[in-house]
């Protein structure tokens, strides 16, 4: 709460803003929108498409304007057809997706302590079914400066103990499949990743139970909504943002074989079944838009005044 009010007021006191918004009325001789005062200035018409569901959120009363669309996601060509490859080694067992999106960076000790929490879980889970199935993890890593994440002296490899020299874990600074396909493919267990509305859209449309790992403003807030809504944990509770690998362990282990985590599991394919019997989200906003285009271009043509 602290951080937006901040934001708020940074945004207020940016001393660029009244600059600009001189400028632009100079030139127009009209007043500037902005992100605060556009929702007061909207069109009686103006729709608001959004990329969510009221199942999928908080029970928050909507406004009228607002037109849930369900996750606008693109959707996936089939992880078998884009990387056969990796289909494959995921069909090795159940894996664990870490990918903490595209903006943030991990330093070699963070990265470390993830590793050793995974690792852990790993240990812990397999206690729990000795003759099987192993576990995998698939991660996607993001390096903040410059370490050596596989090579044989990588302090990540020899956090692992073996596993990555049995191809049970593998790291990767690219995958050719998008995400989506990726946890679309019937063998991820959970997915970490740091809250972003992309990785939980994606998550929630493949019904794969989540670990949020949540590093500033929004990702915090879906980091509730996986807790409210009973498809997953948030990772890092004691030292957030900062993540340890004893924590991280047992949340990892709860999502995956703990009391709940059936439910869980069961939960997320429930959202995942609402979203499809919903429809496709990119399309239903899409159509939205150029219904109301469409609408306004018979206005125009009819020289009436919205």
């Amino acid at each position: 709460m602290f951080h937006y009010l901040h934001m708020v007021y940074q945004i207020l006191r940016e001393p660029g803003l009244a600059k600009t918004k001189r400028h632009v009325e100079e030139k127009t001789g009209k007043p500037m929108r902005s992100l605060i005062n556009t929702g007061n200035s909207l069109p009686d018409n103006a729709r608001i498409f959004v990329g969510s569901l009221p199942e999928l959120d908080f029970p928050l009363k909507s406004h009228p304007r607002i037109v849930p669309c369900g996750p606008i996601i693109s959707e996936a060509s089939p992880i078998s057809e884009s990387d056969p490859k990796l289909a494959s080694w995921l069909n090795n067992g159940p894996t664990i997706y870490v990918n903490l999106g595209s903006l943030f960076k991990l330093k070699e000790d963070r990265a470390v302590q993830l590793a050793k929490g995974l690792n852990m879980a790993i240990d812990q889970l397999e206690r729990k079914t000795p003759d099987g199935p192993y576990m995998q993890v698939l991660w996607k890593l993001k390096k903040d400066g410059h370490y050596d994440a596989t090579g044989p002296k990588s302090r990540i490899r020899a956090a692992f103990d073996d596993k990555m020299d049995s191809d049970r874990v593998r790291i990767v600074d690219w995958l050719d499949s998008p995400p989506l396909a990726v946890l679309q493919g019937g063998n991820i267990a959970c997915s970490v990743h740091h809250g972003g509305a992309s990785s939980y859209n994606e998550a929630i449309l493949a019904g794969v139970p989540h670990v949020v790992l949540p590093f500033w403003t929004d990702c915090y807030e879906y980091a509730n909504r996986v807790e409210f809504l009973g498809i997953g944990r948030r990772g890092a509770r004691k030292h957030q943002p900062v993540f340890e690998a004893t924590e991280l362990s047992e949340v990892v282990v709860e999502v995956i074989n703990g009391k709940q985590s059936q439910t869980m599991k069961q939960r997320s394919l429930e959202l995942a079944r609402l979203c499809k019997q919903n429809g496709s989200g990119p399309e239903i906003a899409a159509q939205g838009i150029v219904k109301l285009a469409t609408e306004g271009a018979v206005v125009a043509a009819k020289g009436t005044p919205q």
